[in-house]
């Protein structure tokens, strides 16, 4: 009996061992019907949106001229004449480390380091070097009220840089939008591109002009390789010549750059005018370009990706008036002079029927001819930011609330200590009305935020009053820098060679 069990346990489990072999043989040679498996849910990439608490500025160098070699007769000669500079840093709420550098880090950095700031106050610091600076700063908190802003300024009252120049510093990007006034004989347009990375990038340069519908194909190339922490820099007056207005859109492969462009224009040998150009904000409908002064003799480049219509409006302390009305052609630059601003103007409205990217360039003339022009592109709007202002300039802080809008906002002027000289409320009505919160800054101050229920686009108009007395024509505007939580976006994919 005990035999006769043994036997039928050895049988079973013969069985059993040729029952699995053959299950095992089964799933290896048989693909089951789609029906029977399982669909696949969710995506292989998804892409998120996440705050930043490192923040970086770049503050370009100050304007030179791209060819300064000495030819020919010595009054005929090029020149930089007096040119000197000076820029100045600012950090804001709970920043508790921050540092200036050169962008190549050869040159020692400046510590700005700060526990969170509770009294209000700011942190300023300057610098004459004329060089090109990279500001970094880390956050204890992303919230509003917390960041950096900087802006230089470059002015001469003798030389072929004669007037004054001057410049927001930005944040790096991968893409970025430059409106820009044309390569016409007499203009060079020097595009300055920086990576604070320690990785090289290539970067892809689209360019339209107002000549030809379309893209077009610059003759040094569309890409522009950019070392780790290095700079290049493009003449788009050889790339694209011959152009009453130029549009370039800039994409980085690898890592965010940052990138403003030198203008300066000759009349023959007469001085007409530097100043930097900056990128401009996303295309849309609507849009306020601050700081456009009665007097000014305004050029508006316009660019579309589809024909349309757009509508340019003078913003008065008075009320509104019309401009110009523009044809656009999809994927052309449109270039428009609706003539010189009226008195009591403080901005110009843009409206059309299609999305649209645009910037002014308001003129202002001096003694023996000389001029000087400032290049106001639609800036983003916000609704807290801050400008810091070096002490060698003063100025006019002009703003323009979205379109008929209500605008309660907070202005306040810092000292060079970074504690506030001075504050004040207004409530902006909608139009018509003077551009809110105007007030004329004088050399003492360094630093202006500006808090605001509702977004404001706004910056200030610098100036000099030693060449206002030499009739030497100076204008430049500052456009304010948000201090606003930096999204960035990150993509995470699913590798099936990785094992997880």
């Amino acid at each position: 009996m005990r035999r006769m069990h043994s036997m039928w346990r050895i049988v079973v489990a013969a069985v059993t061992v040729v029952v699995i072999v053959a299950v095992m043989t089964g799933l290896a040679l048989y693909r089951p019907a789609s029906g029977w498996v399982d669909g696949v849910t969710g995506t292989l990439t998804r892409t998120s949106r996440v705050a930043a608490a490192q923040t970086d500025l770049y503050c370009p160098a100050r304007m030179s001229l791209a060819d300064t070699a000495e030819y020919g007769d010595s009054e005929f000669r090029i020149s930089e004449g007096n040119i000197a500079s000076e820029s100045r840093y600012l950090t804001s709420g709970s920043v508790y480390q921050a540092t200036i550098s050169a962008v190549d880090g050869s040159s020692d950095s400046r510590d700005l380091s700060t526990s969170s700031l509770n009294d209000g106050s700011l942190v300023l610091a300057e610098d004459s070097s004329g060089e090109s600076r990279l500001m970094s700063a880390t956050s204890l908190d992303v919230e509003s009220g917390t960041g950096l802003a900087a802006s230089t300024a470059s002015w001469a009252t003798t030389g072929d840089l004669k007037g004054l120049s001057a410049a927001s510093c930005i944040s790096p990007a991968l893409a970025q939008t430059f409106v820009l006034s044309g390569t016409r004989t007499g203009t060079t347009q020097q595009l300055v591109i920086a990576n604070p990375s320690s990785k090289s990038t290539a970067v892809a340069m689209s360019i339209w002009g107002t000549e030809s519908a379309g893209r077009m194909t610059p003759s040094t190339g569309s890409t522009v390789t950019v070392p780790a922490q290095g700079e290049r820099t493009v003449d788009l007056s050889a790339a694209v010549s011959g152009q009453k207005g130029l549009v370039i859109t800039l994409t980085s492969t690898q890592t965010p750059v940052a990138a403003v462009v030198r203008s300066v224009s000759m009349d023959g040998l007469t001085v007409a005018g530097s100043d930097y150009a900056l990128p401009a904000a996303a295309a849309s409908r609507a849009a306020s370009i601050p700081g456009v002064l009665a007097g000014d003799a305004v050029r508006v480049v316009l660019f579309s990706r589809r024909s349309g219509h757009a509508t340019l409006t003078w913003l008065t302390s008075s009320g509104s008036s019309s401009a110009s009305a523009v044809d656009l052609t999809a994927s052309r630059v449109s270039s428009a002079g609706p003539g010189t601003a009226p008195k009591g103007a403080y901005a110009l409205a843009v409206s059309s029927d299609s999305a649209v990217t645009a910037s002014a360039v308001v003129t202002r003339t001096g003694g023996s001819g000389q001029s000087d022009f400032a290049s106001l592109p639609v800036a983003p709007s916000s609704r807290h930011a801050a400008l810091a202002l070096s002490s060698a300039v003063s100025g006019t802080v002009w703003a323009a609330p979205a379109p008929l809008a209500v605008v309660p906002g907070t202005r306040r002027v810092y000292g060079s200590s970074g504690y506030t000289a001075q504050s004040r409320h207004r409530t902006t009505p909608p139009e018509p009305a003077p551009g809110p919160l105007p007030s004329h800054l004088g050399g003492s101050a360094a630093a202006v935020t500006v808090r605001s229920s509702g977004a404001l686009s706004w910056g200030v108009r610098a100036s000099r009053s030693d060449m206002s007395g030499k009739s030497v024509a100076a204008v430049a505007f500052l456009g304010a820098t948000a201090l606003e939580p930096a999204l960035v976006t990150v993509r995470t994919s699913r590798n099936q060679n990785i094992l997880q």
